[in-house]
């Protein structure tokens, strides 16, 4: 039996933080011996930090303990001087496998540069070729996440006209939520019309799924755009000019009144601008499911790095004001984000370079599954404040649960052993050279930038995944999630 009311002053003040999620003692009848134990580092539970040790068995948390009174292990794993965390788990991962495009990631390099981040859960978009439209799609993907994921994987099904008809059979294959763009995408993954949006919020409410948007419209970026090329305009910040907060405001009024008419829950994916910020609180005042997620690029990068960057700093929606990105800390630090995703699109260089300098056809987005917890180390904790506790809500509790992801999260008895061990003291800086990003992009907005805080252990259900810079498992070692309604 591993007890949790063991010795001393500091068995006391960690029962504090552990009985309340509890219930009491949930370890009765055990083995003493357990296969992994983790000890002597700082825990970031969902109540409170404090030091101790984590007993591991079968690849689950089954003890949460004093440091001397953990249990005999077949491993034990020092993190003295280093902050445990809940494994990541990312709400917003593009992979891009089967893709036209094989040079810019797959399922082995992503989920490997995923690991060294600190990230043990990808929650992949749905923007394949073909994307995950129905049954037969979902299973084309989940073949190639078992011979080449180094962590756990949930899949979006695909919210395009192609999927009408088989959203129901997606949940029951345990698709997490359903992605539409508003705006137009690509031939491969076209965007939905107001009607044929409505239609699907209709349908996916019947089983209460989740619909994630991209909210900006269509017909404002478009001929905005287009004036903009007739002018000969390429510079980097008209990108953000001819996709103004306007747009972005306005889709997700819409779909607010969508989801408010249909009963369905919604996820509006990757914010960037605060001028949505009332729509959304008086949306969750008239009872709205609605969440809000945002990305790292919008808490760190603004339009000065779209005009230094010029192509290479493009994504969508696009970097706002420096003013709009405190206002956002704003926002995060009140508690009106409920996660953060990476939105992870990485391209070659070569995808941008052979535009010259005209950047509308430039493609969009910005790559970093291996930088978000570092920037948010350093922008948020160090910086600004931010608790540890609040980041662990962020990046792993609240998109778990949002996402109806069991076992995954948050440090407590009986989850999956996800971890990652943080040094938040290690000052560094990233360079592409030694990211696993397939996409090697040497033009990066953050390569050569300086940041405090590392990611030393990612562990994965109990095992090692990635330890100083290397990747210890075999390919496949990665498991496909399912939704838990499913």
């Amino acid at each position: 039996m591993i007890s949790l009311a063991c010795c001393g002053q500091q068995a006391r003040e960690i029962n504090k933080f552990i009985i309340g999620s509890l219930g009491g003692s949930a370890m009765a009848g055990l083995n003493p011996t357990v296969d992994v134990v983790v000890r002597n580092g700082q825990l970031v539970l969902e109540n409170g930090v404090v030091s101790g040790a984590i007993a591991i068995r079968d690849g689950k948390i089954v003890g949460i303990t004093d440091n001397d009174c953990a249990p005999p292990a077949s491993e034990v794993i020092d993190a003295a001087g280093q902050v445990i965390m809940p494994g990541l788990v990312d709400p917003h991962s593009h992979i891009w496998e089967p893709t036209h495009y094989p040079e810019r990631e797959d399922y082995l390099s992503g989920s490997q540069l995923a690991a060294s981040g600190g990230i043990t859960t990808m929650i992949e978009m749905p923007l394949s070729v073909p994307p995950v439209s129905d049954a037969a799609a979902f299973r084309f993907k989940e073949e190639i996440v078992s011979s080449k994921s180094v962590v756990d994987v949930a899949f979006w099904g695909a919210l395009i006209e192609k999927s009408t008809g088989h959203y129901k059979e997606l949940n029951d294959c345990g698709c997490v939520a359903y992605k539409v763009f508003i705006p137009y995408a690509s031939p491969d993954y076209p965007h939905s019309p107001d009607y044929a949006l409505l239609k699907a919020m209709e349908e996916i409410s019947r089983f209460n799924g989740l619909v994630g948007v991209h909210a900006e419209n269509a017909d404002i970026l478009f001929n905005r755009q287009k004036e903009f090329e007739e002018k000969g305009i390429f510079n980097g910040s008209a990108h953000e000019q001819a996709r103004p907060e306007i747009a972005e405001v306005e889709a997700i009024s819409r779909v607010i009144l969508f989801a408010e008419h249909t009963g369905c829950r919604l996820h509006i994916c990757h914010l960037s601008t605060v001028k949505a910020r009332q729509l959304i609180a008086d949306a969750r005042k008239r009872g709205v499911d609605v969440t809000v997620e945002t990305c790292p690029h919008y808490l760190v990068l603004d339009t000065d790095d779209l005009e230094k960057h010029h192509g290479f700093a493009k994504c969508n929606p696009p970097l706002r004001s420096p003013e709009n990105k405190e206002q956002l800390w704003d926002m995060l630090k009140a508690g009106e984000f409920d996660m953060i995703g990476t939105d992870h699109t990485p391209y070659t260089d070569n995808d941008r370079l052979q535009h010259g300098d005209n950047i509308w056809k430039m493609p969009p987005g910005i790559g970093g599954m291996d930088l978000m917890l570092p920037l948010m180390l350093d922008e948020g904790y160090h910086k600004r404040g931010v608790s540890l506790e609040t980041l662990a809500q962020l990046l792993a509790t609240n998109p778990a649960r949002r996402f109806d992801l069991p076992h995954k999260g948050s440090i407590k008895l009986g989850n999956d052993a996800d971890l990652v061990l943080v040094n938040p003291e290690a000052e560094w800086t990233y360079s592409w050279k030694a990211s696993y990003a397939k996409a090697k992009c040497t033009r990066s907005p953050f390569e050569g930038r300086k940041m405090k805080g590392r990611v030393e252990q990612t562990l994965v259900r109990g095992k090692t995944v990635y330890r100083n810079r290397e990747i210890l498992v075999e390919p496949g070692f990665g498991q496909l999630n399912l939704r838990r309604n499913a």
